[in-house]
């Protein structure tokens, strides 16, 4: 039948699938991790904006930085010039040498050279580059020069001495190019200052070369050349500086050199480019030229300090605004990165928000609700509160409602699915019961059939035969019982009174098929709490059964007991078997301890989960452990299981129970002190060995039971002990098979049972003795005291009387 809800289902898991095959990598991300995933590129994006601009502020305000520190060396540059042309005016400036006075040249030296070393030691602290790094050198060089200068003084003309110094003055003049426009400027800073103080230079030149002439009263040739390159270049630098200059500063200069007062010092320049003849006439320079050089000159250095103060306050101011650019543009970056972190913050926290409580909830019904409901439902006693779903979500219109939606259908589909496995469950327990008890009825009733038999049956060999099928129905009982256990039910009625552990220890062994290689060293004198008794016998049956199916037929199944400090007591059975590698003891020992799912390999492990059902039923501990060859089993009974009976100390043992036989003693538990008879064994006859003393045991359950150590006491079954015969034999206690006799006494039977040897066995008083050894036994009584045996097997005394 055509069913939409069917393709639309359809349609959505192909959905799903498309989508998971999408981003099978962001599937295993967190949200807040895929949230910051989709913020990553434009956050980047602007981290990357935001740092180019933080970087060229930063840039820009280093280059800024880098021209205050090379304007404050021009600065510091201008003084060195300025001594620089001082000195070479008192070489050559006979005005200069008569103002200067004795002792003028050697002070200006000094002056010079405190002057050069300021300026280099300033220029170093630049931070480098390759052209400042070269100017720097050829001014050092320069400088450098100066001490064979001073040396010429008197020997070389007054222009070689100009044109000298000014190879040292233009690289000092120069470092002002290093202030070139290659920043955002109207104008060429460094250009300017750089042709300002060149025209400055060139007027010292003309004044000092001018004065050399008028004292001398002649125009050399060398003069001349010096006067009109000197004029070129100043020529030049004017141009240069009206070009580049910023216009208040163009105006300035402009009214400086057109002004009244520097006006001889021009027509002084014009007369001597003028002059063609050698000898100077008087007039031909005006009478105030060198006084109008001076103001020329002064008016020049005034300029020069206010351009260059102006830049410096220049680049300092955009040293600053960079620099405060930069940092504004981090705090902008930083805001737009902390806010689009915060808004992540918060969305995937509102995300998480109902992300969280959706998980809760679908926890809570995971872990609490829905196992409580199911063990409602396994116990029976589900009702419609208990089995209600409240809904896990919300009120929202939301995906998260969408999925909490889903989670209660889920909730009430697993619900649905878990009564309907719970009636399957109990339907299939009931099934297990009935089957348990009609088993057991119908075993009790081959008991008693095989009892009637027994009863009315003389001859040794049938009565043999019927003992193997007595005990083969105690086995079958055995595994009815292993039903109930599976349905979950109790063994039986636990209205039973306590049992002594030795008697149960009994008990369990007349269950196993091959009772005969068991053999049971000590035992404490402890009883059982009666609603324990069933259960406990069961389960060491279990074990025995498995420890003498897994070992060898010619080996023994050795039962050890011992009471620890803490009351406690401690059970091991240990064969000498194949035994198991530490993995599968390893798995068995988690099985015991938390249980196998009631599935289909149960059958395969029907033994270990009847122990691990029983066990945790009562709270004792099973531990499998290896011992070299073969598998050492702890029991730990708890306190809880355990009865300790009230009489008063001067008090006798009780006598056996009716019906059933005296228990058997274990000699090694008790006083080792001689009996009040002499030396005699506490039975009479040889004197018993004194029993060594048993390890004491941790008291803690923090105790590992792979650590726990019973002592061995073999106590073989030679003596009177407890009611049982003298059995001589092997040290295990274990009679030799009979020695053949008349009428064919001690052959095998069938070729599995030796033929009974009558009283070979017998407990002494069962039978009256008859002067003639060889009459043969009493059948009634036969039955009478193995009936009272095999009733030891049949705690809860709910079967006919002597029946296991």
């Amino acid at each position: 039948m055509f069913s939409p809800f069917r393709n639309r289902r359809r349609s959505r898991r192909s959905l799903v699938s498309s989508r998971a095959g999408w981003s099978p990598f962001l599937g295993r991300l967190s949200v807040p991790t895929r949230m910051l995933a989709v913020l990553v590129i434009p956050l980047l994006a602007a981290v990357v904006l935001a740092g180019l601009r933080v970087s060229d502020a930063s840039d820009q305000g280093d280059q800024y930085d880098r021209l205050l520190r090379i304007a404050q060396l021009s600065q510091s540059g201008s003084s060195l010039i300025d001594n620089l042309q001082r000195e070479r005016d008192l070489l050559i400036d006979p005005q200069a040498q008569a103002s200067g006075g004795n002792g003028a040249l050697q002070n200006q030296e000094e002056r010079t050279s405190g002057a050069a070393e300021a300026f280099l030691t300033a220029a170093r602290k630049i931070p480098s580059s390759t052209r400042l790094d070269s100017h720097i050198q050829a001014i050092q060089a320069a400088v450098d020069t100066l001490p064979g200068l001073r040396g010429l003084a008197g020997k070389a003309s007054a222009a070689q001495l100009n044109s000298a110094y000014l190879r040292v003055l233009l690289p000092v003049i120069g470092i002002n190019n290093e202030l070139g426009g290659d920043l955002d400027q109207s104008y060429s800073p460094g250009w300017a200052t750089y042709t300002l103080a060149l025209d400055t230079a060139m007027t010292w030149s003309e004044r000092a070369l001018i004065s050399d002439t008028a004292k001398s009263g002649s125009l050399t040739n060398e003069q001349r050349a010096a006067l009109l390159s000197s004029a070129r270049l100043q020529d030049m630098a004017q141009q240069e500086f009206r070009l580049n200059a910023m216009s208040a500063d163009t105006a300035a200069y402009d009214r400086l050199v057109g002004g009244t007062d520097v006006a001889a010092a021009n027509q002084a320049m014009k007369a001597l480019g003028e002059l063609n003849t050698a000898k100077l006439a008087n007039g031909t320079l005006p009478g105030d030229w060198y006084k109008a050089f001076t103001t020329k000159i002064d008016g020049l250095e005034q300029l020069q300090s206010t351009v260059g103060k102006r830049l410096v306050d220049d680049f300092s101011q955009r040293r600053q605004e960079a620099q405060d650019q930069a940092r504004n543009d981090l705090i902008v970056a930083g805001l737009i990165l902390a806010t689009a972190l915060a808004l992540a913050f918060f969305v995937s926290r509102s995300i998480l928000g109902g992300l969280r409580d959706l998980e809760s909830s679908a926890v809570d019904v995971a872990e609490s609700r829905l196992p409580a409901a199911m063990k409602a439902l396994t116990s029976g006693r589900g009702n419609g509160a208990e089995l209600q779903v409240a809904p896990v979500a919300g009120t929202s219109h939301d995906e998260f409602a969408a999925v909490g939606r889903a989670v209660d259908q889920l909730h009430r589909e697993a619900v649905r699915l878990a009564a309907g496995q719970a009636r399957l469950r109990e339907n299939v327990s009931a099934i297990f019961r009935n089957l348990s008890h009609r088993n057991q009825s119908l075993i009790q009733r081959q008991l008693s059939l095989i009892t009637d038999l027994e009863r009315d049956e003389p001859d040794p060999q049938q009565l043999a035969r019927l003992f193997q099928l007595d005990h083969l129905a105690t086995r079958m009982r055995r595994n009815s019982e292993n039903l109930l256990v599976l349905a979950g039910a109790e063994l039986g009625s636990r209205a039973v009174g306590p049992m002594p552990v030795h008697d149960a220890v009994r008990s369990a062994i007349s269950e196993v098929e091959q009772y005969e290689r068991i053999v049971v060293h000590t035992l404490p004198d402890t009883e059982l709490r009666g609603e324990a008794v069933r259960d406990v016998v069961h389960l060491l049956a279990e074990l025995l059964e498995n420890a003498v199916s897994f070992s060898s037929p010619h080996s023994d199944v050795t039962v050890d007991g011992q009471q620890l400090p803490d009351r406690r007591l401690v059970l091991e059975i240990c064969d000498r078997g194949i035994g198991m590698n530490t993995e599968q003891l390893a798995e068995a020992n988690r099985l015991l301890e938390e249980g196998l799912s009631l599935d289909v390999s149960v059958s395969e492990q029907l033994g270990l989960y009847v122990v691990g059902t029983l066990a945790r039923r009562h709270g004792i501990e099973v531990v499998l452990r290896n011992a070299a060859p073969g598998v050492s089993t702890l029991v730990i009974l708890p306190q809880d299981v355990l009865h300790t009976p009230e009489r008063p100390a001067a008090q006798a043992e009780p006598g056996p129970v009716p019906g059933h036989p005296a228990a058997p003693r274990f000699p090694a538990l008790e006083a080792a002190a001689p009996s009040a008879a002499g030396d005699a064994g506490p039975y009479g006859g040889a004197p018993e060995p004194a029993r060594p003393a048993l390890e004491p045991i941790p008291p803690t359950r923090a105790t590992d039971p792979a650590t726990i150590t019973i002592p061995t006491v073999s106590v073989p079954l030679t003596g009177p002990v407890g009611g049982w015969p003298e059995r001589p034999g092997d040290a295990r206690g274990r009679a030799p098979d009979p020695a053949p006799g008349p009428a064919g006494e001690g052959e095998p039977v069938g070729g599995a049972l030796p033929q009974r040897v009558p009283r070979a066995h017998l407990m002494p008083g069962a039978v009256e003795q008859a002067p003639d050894a060889g009459h043969p036994r009493d059948p009634e009584r036969i039955r009478s005291r193995l009936s009272g045996f095999r009733n030891a097997g049949d705690p809860s005394g709910e079967g006919e009387p002597g029946r296991g």
